[in-house]
């Protein structure tokens, strides 16, 4: 069963892009740069640290199959490439990406993760209603001969919305993780938050080491704020409710603000340490 899943991604994969190579494509690029400030480091002045360029490629091969790619320059490697099959009773997805546990998250990671990404991957989407969607995300290992998964159950009404996630790696005897993200819209342009993910220590040991907070749960409360005064700035808050790896609470605060729907600036705040936080300066052009 393993073997044919990873037969018939490739086939899938390959059939599809070159269907798009041959076929209009859309090219949109992502150019962000950044300046950080850390009060922690030797050099604690502002200083250019990132150029990073990132390419996307979609294309429509069908009517209901479409592909995209996204090829990042700063590593360099390609980010994601995934194939999609859209359905009436929802989708069925294969290929690399972020497999987000927890969508309310803006910029913290409980845990150092709030997605899982793997080289070879399949999603199953399926919509039981008009607010309810399960998920399967299966992750097939020919040279250890596993089959990691993450089960998804979310639902999303007009003004709140939960997501549960349960997942497994096979490779580490009982190695698995819930995340949850549960959600209120205030209003149309404020939303509260609280998501977590509850790690076994065998999977934060076989994946995350080094970066596990204190306890199993890590949860997190937040919130976001878009069109401040009627404006084009967005603000987020997000606070740690546990102690991380470096033994005290993180706090985050991001502000955007969108010059056009094309270029725009994000700030971030990011405490580091006890006494130490970070500030990060993105300005990011869209094309």
């Amino acid at each position: 069963m393993k073997k044919l899943l990873v037969v018939l991604m490739a086939a899938m994969m390959v059939l599809s892009m070159a269907a798009v190579s041959m076929a209009a494509a859309t090219v949109e690029g992502d150019w962000r740069w950044e300046w950080v400030m850390d009060e922690s480091a030797t050099d604690d002045e502002l200083g250019f640290a990132k150029n990073d360029l990132r390419m996307n490629f979609k294309g429509q091969v069908s009517d209901s199959i479409s592909a995209y790619m996204q090829y990042e320059f700063f590593k360099p490697e390609f980010k994601e490439y995934y194939v999609t099959m859209n359905q009436s009773w929802g989708k069925v997805q294969a290929g690399k990406w972020d497999n987000k546990l927890i969508p309310s998250r803006v910029t913290m990671k409980p845990h150092g993760f709030n997605a899982r990404k793997e080289n070879m991957a399949w999603l199953f989407d399926v919509n039981a209603g008009d607010a309810i969607t399960v998920g399967l995300w299966l992750i097939p290992d020919l040279g250890k001969d596993k089959m990691d998964y993450d089960l998804k159950f979310a639902y999303k009404a007009d003004s709140f919305g939960v997501e549960v996630h349960y997942g497994i790696h096979e490779a580490a005897k009982d190695a698995n993780y819930t995340a949850f993200d549960v959600y209120y819209n205030v209003t149309s342009d404020i939303k509260a938050f609280v998501y977590g993910i509850n790690a076994s220590d065998e999977y934060l040991v076989a994946k995350q080491a080094g970066k596990e907070w204190e306890d199993n749960m890590a949860p997190v409360i937040g919130a976001t704020w878009k069109n401040i005064a009627g404006s084009k700035l967005t603000a987020s808050l997000e606070y740690g409710l546990e102690e991380n790896d470096k033994d005290f609470t993180e706090m985050h605060m991001q502000f955007k603000y969108g010059f056009t729907n094309k270029i725009n600036l994000e700030v971030e705040y990011q405490t580091v340490n006890e006494d130490d936080a970070k500030l990060i300066i993105r300005p990011r052009v869209k094309f």
